[in-house]
This record gives C-alpha cells, sequence and structure tokens, in this order.
C-alpha cells in the first residue's frame, strides 16, 4: 500500500518499524462468502487476506490468486 511505499522511500528505513506504518488487519472467516472475501481484498486493495477462526487466530490465508483459479474454473 502507500503507505508502506512511502516509508521506504522517504523514511530512515534503519530506524521506522512495522509497528509505524501498519494499520489493522481485514480478515475472513471460514464462512465468509467469496463476495464478502473480494469486498474486502478490493476495499483494502490487497492481494490476499488472513483466514480466522472465532477467537481471532489465524488458521489459512486466501489469496485473489486462488479466487481467480476458482472463478476461471467455473466461467470456462
Amino acid at each position: 500500500p502507500a503507505n508502506v511505499r512511502r516509508a521506504v522511500l522517504f523514511a530512515d528505513t534503519e530506524n521506522i518499524t512495522a509497528r509505524d506504518i501498519m494499520r489493522p488487519a481485514e480478515t475472513v472467516t471460514w464462512d465468509d462468502t467469496i463476495a464478502e472475501a473480494v469486498h474486502k481484498l478490493s476495499k483494502r486493495g490487497v492481494l490476499g487476506l488472513p483466514i480466522v477462526d472465532g477467537e481471532g487466530r489465524v488458521e489459512g490465508y486466501l489469496s485473489l490468486l486462488e479466487l481467480l483459479a476458482v472463478w476461471m474454473k467455473k466461467h470456462k
């Protein structure tokens, strides 16, 4: 994202930490629909999302490439 690019290009990268530029993570759950996941990916401008359980623990990762592969199989 843009804030990371700015930090790398214009900041003292030796002293800046991930905490300085991070933002809260967008996540999906196993029960979220594909439409919800695509909306979250688009809204955040990211290429993937952590999949979390009911307690917020990361259990997997959903990538845009995986979603695209499913879409392509369905629309052959």
